[in-house]
């Protein structure tokens, strides 16, 4: 009978010095990306960075007259002239990812597994942003293209907790704010 209580308080403590805690007052973001193509390959993004961005409601307030801006000077150029166009976007986002780290407040980084942990996160509302890109083709077709998957969604983080996120190539959202311009 001893053997076995003694064996249980060493189980409980073994697990009790796994479970994961957070800072107090602050929470943690973990979890893995994973993009698996039709043909079956598995890509682990490794030392990729991830983001988090704080005032959001700041910052899409300031994308959307950075986004009014570009448009209002696309419009007055001609259909024609492309090239124009091209650098209206390129100019675009260029600015885009400069507000995008204006408002970082936390970055993380993937490991060989394509697992990430970011800790001690103030709690409140953030947008997260991760971009990756499969470059070459598809080796069962004859098709050569390259896929970008980009993930940029807001999260809750609170005191306390720990936020686990899987991410794939089924829940990648589009270019951040591309719908814009």
């Amino acid at each position: 009978m001893f053997l076995q209580v003694a064996g249980l308080a060493a189980l409980i403590a073994l697990v009790n010095s796994c479970r994961e805690r957070t800072a107090p007052g602050t929470g943690t973001l973990t979890g893995k990306i994973i993009i698996t193509e039709h043909y079956g390959l598995v890509y682990k993004p490794e030392n990729m960075p991830i983001y988090l961005l704080g005032k959001v409601e700041l910052l899409d307030k300031e994308h959307e007259a950075l986004g009014n801006k570009v448009r209002a000077e696309l419009d007055g150029k001609s259909a024609i002239n492309a090239k124009s166009e091209r650098l209206g976007v390129k100019k675009y986002v260029q600015i885009a990812n400069m507000l995008f780290f204006e408002h970082l407040v936390k970055e993380g980084k993937t490991d060989s597994k394509g697992r990430f942990k970011i800790t001690r996160i103030p709690p409140g509302r953030y947008r997260l942003l991760f971009s990756y890109s499969v470059l070459g083709s598809d080796p069962y077709s004859s098709l050569t293209a390259n896929r970008h998957y980009h993930w940029f969604f807001d999260i809750e983080i609170k005191a306390g907790e720990i936020l686990n996120l899987d991410l794939n190539k089924y829940n990648a959202r589009g270019m951040p704010y591309w719908d814009i311009i």
